[in-house]
């Protein structure tokens, strides 16, 4: 295969790559409201069970990216 040939292939794992970070970007935000959040016994176990869950789901669509752009 020419260098030609693979351009295709290479913007669209760039493209995978770049959508990849954007989500795990997303999720960390989305588990912001927690952060400095001290837990006690009268705080919401959701939200830290939801925020635990992002931190989870950010690591592995970042685990994913790396594994794309590499």
């Amino acid at each position: 295969m020419t260098a030609e040939n693979q351009k295709p292939g290479l913007w669209l794992r760039g493209l995978l790559t770049a959508g990849l970070y954007a989500v795990a970007v997303g999720m960390l935000a989305l588990s912001l409201p927690a952060v400095g959040v001290e837990n006690t016994p009268t705080s919401d176990p959701d939200t830290a069970a939801g925020a635990f869950f992002c931190l989870v789901l950010s690591t592995l669509f970042l685990a994913a990216t790396a594994g794309v752009s590499f």
